[in-house]
């Protein structure tokens, strides 16, 4: 077995086909589309992990970094946090970015996710002209239409305007994802994000490393869906079932105590209370859960058998006890045991989001 890392319209000419690949073995070939600057960061991020479709649109190239490649919405200079300003670029502009898709994704893309950072002017704006955009990249292929979003929810410093924006976007984009027009969505919540890494990293390193972390979740579970497992598979259709589902989050958490099922079992607990990336779930809301543990032989060597069941009936009297669980047992080279979770079909998180209203 061969060990992994997983890491900390018709109408329009498509041009001609050219091999994208990814820089990592994954299951599923996604692309990430960002939009304002922090919806590209988060595209960024996702091209540092290995992901080759990676691109972002905006209208400024003042605040973008590095080598994403950009499409220019020119004669704006930025949007200064209004929303009106990013609707009314994208809208101008949508032709040229659905060309610049099928340019930079090619055509064997099977997500297309919309990345923004919510609250702000060009990416709360734009975001439901280019859900619209990424749609008609399916249509012009013949393809399933398979479009989601990646928004994150701003932290409690930032402000009432941009509370403003941003409610009225994940608002949208909750009851678009509930009644399966998008999906998945995620949810990053940058207020939980802080709490989880702002005393750890310096304000230089801090932005790099929550994307990293966050966005380190796809990665992961994408990884793992195309390997092999001597205990238990997640498999593709496996993923995708859990991605088509609505609403979701992802969340992480180091086991110190693996050989024992008490041991298993509170760090479930644990990653439901303080792992996840995001807050104002109800749980009991959810209809389906991956759950993932990776380690090293020697360690998985050392888990009690019935490790797994124990972690599924967890899952079960926390979260929902008709849920549907997916589950999978990886052999990896991380020295520690490794807990990861993909819940999905939640419902809107209206606590989290009534807090931005206030």
């Amino acid at each position: 077995m061969n060990e992994i890392m997983l890491p900390e319209m018709d109408d329009i000419q498509v041009s001609e086909e050219k091999e994208i690949k990814d820089k990592q073995p994954f299951a599923i070939k996604m692309a990430f589309l960002g939009t304002g600057q922090g919806g590209c960061k988060l595209a960024q991020t996702f091209g540092s992990l290995g992901f080759a479709r990676v691109a972002g649109v905006n209208t400024t190239d003042k605040d973008v970094v590095g080598d994403l490649p950009l499409y220019l919405m020119e004669g704006f200079d930025g949007a200064g946090k209004n929303p009106a300003k990013g609707k009314e670029a994208a809208e101008e502009y949508k032709s040229d970015i659905l060309e610049f898709c099928h340019e930079k994704f090619g055509s064997d893309t099977e997500y297309l996710f919309i990345c923004v950072g919510a609250g702000g002017g060009t990416g709360t704006g734009s975001t439901t002209t280019l859900i619209q955009v990424a749609k008609d990249y399916f249509t012009a292929l013949r393809k399933p239409v398979r479009v989601g979003v990646i928004a994150t929810i701003p932290r409690d410093t930032e402000g009432s305007q941009v509370f403003g924006n941003a409610v009225n976007l994940l608002d949208e984009l909750c009851d678009k994802a509930v009644a399966r027009e998008i999906a998945p969505l995620i949810l990053i919540d940058n207020k939980k994000i802080a709490s989880m890494f702002s005393k750890v990293v310096s304000m230089k390193d801090f932005w790099t490393v929550a994307n990293k972390n966050a966005c380190s979740m796809f990665s992961i579970f994408n990884l793992l869906a195309n390997q092999r497992s001597e205990y238990e598979t997640f498999d593709k259709k496996d993923f995708e079932s859990v991605l088509d589902s609505g609403i979701i989050t992802f969340g992480t958490t180091r086991v110190p105590d693996y050989d024992s099922v008490t041991g298993i079992s509170k760090a479930i607990r644990k990653n439901l209370e303080n792992g996840l990336f995001a807050t104002g779930f109800d749980f009991s809301s959810a209809t389906c859960v991956a759950a993932m543990l990776a380690a090293n032989p020697n360690v998985l060597g050392t888990m009690p058998a019935d490790a797994m069941e124990h972690s599924v009936k967890t899952l079960q009297s926390v979260l929902h006890p008709r849920l549907t669980i997916h589950r999978g047992v990886y052999e990896v080279t991380n020295k520690a045991l490794f807990l990861y979770t993909m819940i999905g079909g939640l419902a809107k998180p209206e606590e989290r989001l009534n807090e931005l209203k206030v």
